[in-house]
């Protein structure tokens, strides 16, 4: 990056991958972004004292230290808050939220993923990988607690609006590839069909 005025925040987007770090400006020119200076930019949010947070090490020493005995007895299948943490190489915080997982059954610890091809944040079952999706009306707290979008009541218009947002990101030249949504005949044909045919081999 050169050393000018730009700044690592400066910015449209990013990319992160094997070949490094690359910054994307609005005219869509690359300018490749050292691990320093991506790390000066981004420090890890453990390191600034947060009032709000505490740091763990893993979602497992999450849950064996900071959940109640009372907690882990009473989990159900809804989602109950524990508290803010933040993880080795994370530059913010989550909630975590304890559950019972309704595939194996096994209580759970988890902070909200996003997103659902139905446009819902999730909740990841630490032993079968199960996702709990987060329902707009039943989970509304969490969205609000995370402070991120709360999702359109029906599925349609959270597909509509999921379907909008990959196409603002696609117009700034990041292609996106979602394999089941729901207005494609993709869905009904599998994964590997799907590959067949977009890739064609």
């Amino acid at each position: 990056m050169d050393s000018g005025t730009t700044t690592v925040n400066d910015f449209e987007y990013t990319v992160h991958d094997f070949n490094g770090i690359v910054g994307v400006d609005k005219e869509g020119n690359k300018h490749p972004i050292s691990e320093e200076e991506w790390q000066k930019a981004h420090p890890e949010h453990k390191n600034i004292e947060c009032k709000e947070c505490a740091f763990v090490q893993d979602g497992e020493s999450l849950f064996t230290f900071f959940v109640s005995r009372d907690l882990k007895e009473k989990a159900t299948e809804k989602p109950v808050f524990v508290g803010k943490f933040t993880m080795p190489n994370w530059i913010g915080h989550s909630g975590f939220y304890i559950f019972r997982c309704k595939e194996c059954g096994e209580v759970s610890v988890d902070y909200p993923h996003g997103y659902t091809d139905h446009g819902l944040m999730y909740l990841a079952c630490c032993y079968c990988r199960e996702k709990l999706p987060l329902e707009a009306v039943r989970d509304r707290s969490i969205y609000e607690r995370e402070e991120t979008h709360v999702p359109k009541l029906k599925r349609e218009e959270r597909i509509q609006e999921l379907n909008e947002v990959i196409a603002d990101v696609e117009s700034r030249g990041v292609r996106v590839v979602t394999v089941f949504s729901e207005d494609s005949k993709r869905s009904k044909v599998g994964f590997s069909q799907f590959l067949r045919d977009y890739f064609s081999f």
